[in-house]
């Protein structure tokens, strides 16, 4: 076990615990954290790592901070149920498993309109019923309340829903649905 406390009084930088491999292949580890058990305990808590930070300049605060470095692909911060896996590209962060969001979930983007992820796919070939059924979804056109350019957001005017709205629109449509369903099922 490795303990400092304390305050450092000269300089800009303290470090708690540092690590650092230039040489070697293999499985190498910076810094390795481990709690485990071979049998489930119900009473306590466990942390592999676990970090905590606060009260220095606004913004640049981290719990846990990875950073990506070098030409090859990664992730600064990979999380998984699963084991180990091959990354395929860089990523900040690279979450293999299930992902719950409890608060807001910001994002730039988020795709999964990839061709090459469908199956089944049909042109919509009447344009004024498609027409129709997009409309129902009330598009708007909106300037989001707080500007943040690192998340993409700018001055510029932004086209899309209100995620309250498409929630009545699909139950509406799940509800018709299942109308249609038990009417031809009698």
């Amino acid at each position: 076990m490795v303990q400092k406390e304390g305050t450092e009084s000269g300089g800009n930088k303290a470090t708690g615990i540092y690590s650092y491999i230039n040489t070697g292949k293999g499985y190498l580890k910076g810094l390795w954290g481990r709690a485990y058990r071979s049998s489930p305990v119900y009473n306590s808590r466990a942390y592999g790592v676990r970090g905590m930070a606060g009260n220095y300049t606004p913004g640049w605060n981290y719990g846990v901070y990875g950073w990506l470095y070098g030409d090859n692909d990664g992730a600064g911060i990979y999380g998984t149920v699963y084991g180990d896996i091959d990354i395929p590209g860089k990523y900040a962060g690279y979450f293999y498993g299930n992902v719950k969001v409890t608060g807001s979930l910001w994002a730039s983007s988020i795709t999964e309109s990839d061709q090459r992820l469908k199956m089944n796919i049909e042109n919509l070939s009447d344009r004024e019923e498609s027409l129709e059924k997009i409309m129902k979804l009330n598009p708007v056109k909106y300037k989001l309340k707080d500007k943040r350019p690192d998340f993409g957001t700018t001055a510029t005017s932004d086209t899309g829903t209100i995620s309250q709205i498409i929630d009545t629109a699909l139950c509406q449509q799940i509800i018709f649905s299942l109308l249609l369903l038990l009417t031809f099922a009698l």
